[in-house]
């Protein structure tokens, strides 16, 4: 729908409307794992988008335009490098988000804020950073200020207690993850929303695990992979399968192993071959054809004009 609509767009010159469509393909290929494809509409998406800023209060959905709309794409590309393991390039799209919010004549209308912020706390955590806290704390801080709903808290204690199973500090990250899972009960969030996916059992499994409770840990994964198949997204099924494995592993069952990981291989196999399919969509490569294409058609302007000098 939206691939029709980005070329029924394009034939009136709507960018806006282009920008969007992109927008939402990108969105909808990164559910399904596929970065590789995500990331070339989401830098599609923000070739359409120029400087301007509207006036939010006629039109909330200005806010996808123009600069704040750079602002939200630029830290959702962001995201992207960090589900790949790219902090440094994640990094920098983040820096160009936050250095984009701050231009804003309306900072406080762009509700992505606490986004943004907490994209960078989880960039630092993927670099290891000892004062990864800190950005957690100026995350926290934007969520206070923009009054952000339960949902978001929830991923924020999520990724907090990342932060402290990546220090293996274990009852600090057990105490945030259940505060996101107290969340999750109490305001029933799903799996998906638009700030990624909420994987609680995952990051208790974890920590169950490293703490030698892997029998709870099982159940947990269980549970959660029944909600995942539904979602039909090979990333974060090859992730919980794997886990899986390794708790079943832990308690000795190495048949229940075997085939879980078995099943996370075959996953493994078919995305690989989607991301190699995908990789033939370069941004970059589509962008210089373009303006190599655009270069001829002058010349050959120019030479057609000087043709008809010479002829009058």
């Amino acid at each position: 729908y939206f691939a029709s609509a980005e070329k029924k767009y394009l034939a009136v010159n709507d960018s806006d409307a282009v920008s969007i469509a992109n927008n939402v393909l990108s969105g909808s290929y990164a559910r399904l794992g596929l970065i590789e494809k995500a990331k070339y509409y989401q830098l599609k998406s923000i070739s359409y988008l120029n400087n301007s800023q509207k006036d939010y209060h006629i039109n909330p959905m200005a806010i996808l335009f123009g600069l704040a709309g750079k602002v939200n794409r630029y830290a959702v590309l962001g995201s992207y490098y960090i589900t790949e393991k790219k902090p440094a390039i994640a990094e920098s799209f983040l820096n160009e988000a936050i250095k984009l919010y701050h231009q804003l004549d309306s900072p406080m209308q762009m509700l992505d804020a606490p986004y943004i912020f907490l994209q960078m706390a989880r960039c630092k955590t993927l670099e290891k950073n000892a004062n990864s806290i800190s950005y957690y704390d100026t995350a926290l801080n934007y969520m206070d200020i923009y009054k952000a709903p339960p949902l978001e808290y929830a991923h924020y204690y999520q990724e907090k207690s990342a932060d402290f199973i990546s220090k293996n500090l274990l009852d600090s990250a057990l105490s945030n993850i259940n505060k996101a899972i107290q969340l999750k009960d109490s305001f029933k969030l799903g799996i998906v929303s638009y700030y990624g996916e909420l994987l609680t059992s995952f990051f208790k499994a974890s920590i169950l695990i490293k703490k030698g409770n892997a029998k709870d840990a099982i159940t947990l994964l269980e549970n959660e992979t029944k909600e995942l198949r539904v979602l039909n997204n090979s990333t974060l099924m090859i992730k919980e399968l794997s886990l899986l494995a390794e708790a079943y592993t832990a308690i000795g069952n190495e048949g229940e192993a075997y085939k879980t990981l078995r099943k996370a291989f075959i996953l493994k196999e078919q995305l690989v071959s989607e991301q190699n399919d995908a990789r033939s969509l370069n941004f970059e490569t589509e962008k210089k054809m373009q303006e190599k294409e655009n270069r001829i058609g002058i010349l050959d302007a120019q030479n057609k004009a000087n043709q008809k000098t010479k002829y009058y």
